[in-house]
Parts: C-alpha cells; structure tokens; sequence
C-alpha cells in the first residue's frame, strides 16, 4: 500500500491547526493563543471571536481553505 504524502498547502494548514492546539495548551487560553499563533504565522494578531453557548474553555477555529484546495485525502487505486 503506497503511503499517503500531503501537498505542501495542505500540511501547512495542519500544522497550523498543531500550532494552535499546543499554544491553547501552553497557555490555557483560547482567546489568547489564538492571537498568539495568528500573530506569529502571520505577524498579525488576530481577535479570537467567542461564540455564545460555546465552552469558552475549549478552542474552536474555522478553516478556510477553497475549492479544489485540498480538503478531501485521497489516494489512488492500488
């Protein structure tokens, strides 16, 4: 079975998503480590933007990534 390799774009939008989570846990603060990892991917710090009725301890995001952008993993046929 040949082994899965993601393209370029779609590992850097998962190791985005790492550098959050780790950050989250570093700091024990969504809001925060969203500004954090947002300011140091990008040197913009970005406001975290709760949701009402969410857990505020828990991390959400929301990726956006376009079509024909990578969502989907697959691999062809054997």
């Amino acid at each position: 079975m040949a082994t899965y390799l993601p393209k370029e774009y779609q590992r850097s939008v998962l190791d985005s998503v790492r550098k959050y989570f780790r950050e989250t846990q570093r700091v024990g603060n969504a809001d925060k480590a969203f500004y954090n990892t947002t300011l140091e991917l990008w040197n913009r710090g970005i406001a975290y933007r709760s949701i009402d009725g969410f857990d505020t301890a828990m991390p959400y995001f929301c990726l956006r990534v376009p079509t024909g952008g990578g969502k989907t993993a697959s691999r062809k046929p054997c």
